[in-house]
């Protein structure tokens, strides 16, 4: 397992980024509130405290990032129900143009932020850094009729959905590992799975790192193909424990 000191790295690390996630949403908010009052002012009547939600996914939010993980993050407008991103009424506010235009200028003319666009990618991001804090933001420019995103008529473009895909594998990744049932991997109550899957994801991440073996760029292993590889090794271990339909 991880040391003690590689786990210290990433508790003292914790807070530090939920400060700057905290920071980047009063700067969204006021985005909004600064270019797009009205929008802003038919959900304050609603009472709606923010009609946009910045959802945490990737190894941030399955517990596998190390000290160096970038925070992956996706902006999603106002959609009711307990998953946002896929709500019907999730409606895409802000196209990319905008995304990369006046939202993009506004990050930048603050202090506290870091920013670029890498507008041309497979998946267009704005990476953004605040306070040492580096963090890959992504659109969801999801169609509000959609019901899920499996073509490129629920989006407003290829690269709409390519920026949602990530978050959608985060969601299945979870799921898998929250399902392994706590018999088959100790007492490690109250998710024994998900902590297993990410504590062992470090482990391989840390060894990749320390021998120069990480990186897509180089073809070696990156943090997406070091999950799914874990939860294969897990499922394939625990399968007579494993209740889940695959």
């Amino acid at each position: 397992m991880p040391t003690k000191s590689f786990q210290s790295q990433l508790k003292d690390k914790r807070p530090q980024i939920r400060a700057v996630l905290d920071t980047l949403e009063k700067i969204v908010t006021d985005y909004f509130w600064t270019f797009h009052m009205d929008y802003m002012d038919q959900f304050h009547k609603m009472e709606v405290r923010r009609p946009f939600v910045l959802q945490t996914f990737g190894s941030y939010e399955l517990g596998t990032d190390d000290e160096k993980s970038d925070i992956d993050l996706v902006l999603c407008t106002y959609g009711s129900g307990e998953d946002v991103l896929m709500a019907n009424d999730a409606e895409s506010f802000i196209d990319l143009k905008t995304f990369f235009g006046e939202f993009f200028d506004h990050l930048k003319s603050q202090k506290a932020v870091r920013a670029s666009k890498i507008e041309d990618a497979t998946v267009p991001l704005i990476k953004i850094e605040i306070d040492g804090v580096s963090i890959d933001l992504l659109l969801c420019a999801k169609l509000p009729y959609a019901e899920s995103l499996t073509n490129t008529e629920h989006t407003t473009c290829r690269a709409s959905l390519y920026s949602i895909l990530g978050y959608q594998a985060c969601k299945t990744f979870k799921e898998v590992a929250t399902n392994l049932s706590k018999s088959a991997c100790g007492d490690l109550a109250p998710s024994a799975g998900l902590y297993v899957f990410g504590q062992v994801c470090r482990l391989v991440k840390k060894f990749c790192r320390q021998r120069q073996i990480y990186g897509s760029n180089l073809c070696f292993l990156n943090g997406v193909t070091i999950q799914i590889m874990v939860l294969l090794a897990m499922v394939i271990i625990y399968e007579e424990d494993f209740n889940i339909n695959r």
